[in-house]
């Protein structure tokens, strides 16, 4: 167990060391960002899986954050205060760097017990300098993110929530209710906990919404 944790350790540094080189600085194990603009921040995480007794392997993504979003949703939430914590360090566009090399598959690297994992961390974090530095610059460019979000490529889990919230922030209060009235209505015959919980979101930024276009000052995000 120690030497699982040590080399643990061992590859965090590494990660924290190269990826500053790339202009990405640490917000926690296995995360790091690197600022874009006023609310749009590049993300790279490092998930990972221990083999009991044999090795580590890490499965990189990158992505691009939108603090603006996040903050909204945060506000909207309902869930305790360290879950929405965790929101607002949440990727809205994500893949793992497998999928934006030409091989297009799933990728992980593996740092076996007792080998030096320096070799390893070089070759994952250039790979991320190849092909994921590209991607996260092509998704904060003009209205990428935004064209991207609505497609759902990367962000299929939750766009039912971010899009909607970042037609609000950018001040497209159309969209968001036209889009708020087609997600309601995707669940119109739904009452589980998932349709319950969009239902009451909902209701929430619309209300938000029409305190925007009355011209009244709503919550603080």
């Amino acid at each position: 167990m120690r030497r699982s944790v040590d080399l643990r350790k061992l590859i965090d540094r590494h990660l924290t060391v190269m990826m500053a080189r790339l202009g990405f600085v640490r917000e926690k194990r296995g995360m790091y960002r690197s600022s874009l603009g006023t609310d749009v921040v590049g993300i790279a995480t490092f998930p990972e899986k221990l083999w009991a007794g044999v090795k580590w392997e890490c499965f990189p993504n990158v992505g691009v954050r939108h603090d603006g979003v996040n903050r909204l949703l945060c506000e909207l939430s309902n869930l305790s205060k360290s879950d929405r914590s965790l929101g607002l360090l949440r990727a809205n566009l994500i893949t793992n760097i497998g999928y934006l090399t030409p091989a297009r598959s799933h990728r992980a690297w593996s740092f076996p017990f007792n080998t030096d994992p320096e070799p390893a961390a070089r070759d994952m974090i250039a790979t991320i300098e190849t092909y994921g530095l590209p991607f996260i610059r092509i998704l904060f460019a003009g209205r990428t993110f935004r064209e991207v979000l609505a497609s759902g490529r990367y962000s299929l889990a939750s766009q039912d929530r971010d899009l909607p919230a970042l037609y609000f922030v950018e001040g497209d209060y159309g969209a968001a209710e036209n889009y708020l009235r087609a997600s309601l209505e995707k669940r119109t015959n739904r009452h589980d906990p998932e349709a319950e919980q969009y239902r009451m979101f909902a209701a929430r930024l619309h209300e938000l919404i029409l305190a925007h276009k009355e011209g009244t000052r709503g919550p603080e995000l």
